[in-house]
């Protein structure tokens, strides 16, 4: 009977570790998940802020034209449209994230 006593007991210690490493498998590729979704969210955020940036920008740029004539024009018009879809599509982003948060 002790015969079989140290080869069961190894085989024991052995599911045991398995078991242990087959559950951090699990846990790690969670967290890459996770770190892929973050990823992924920071990605979006920096073009949309970045499409932020350019058209406030260029809105500067058609301000100081319409300035330097005395009278606004279609750019100035054009630019406050991009600006308006740049923030409305930052404010879609916001709302997304607080919402996937929030549920």
């Amino acid at each position: 009977m002790e015969q079989y006593l140290i080869p069961a007991l190894a085989t024991v210690i052995i599911a045991i570790i398995e078991a242990l490493a087959a559950h951090e498998r699990r846990e790690n590729s969670k967290e890459r998940k996770a770190t892929e979704e973050r990823a992924e969210v920071r990605k979006k955020e920096s073009r949309l802020s970045m499409d932020m940036m350019y058209t406030t920008s260029e809105m500067c740029d058609v301000l100081c034209i319409a300035l330097q004539g005395g009278k606004t024009n279609g750019n100035v018009e054009e630019a406050r449209d991009k600006a308006k879809k740049a923030r409305e599509a930052y404010t879609d982003f916001l709302r997304d994230q607080t919402a996937s948060k929030v549920s």
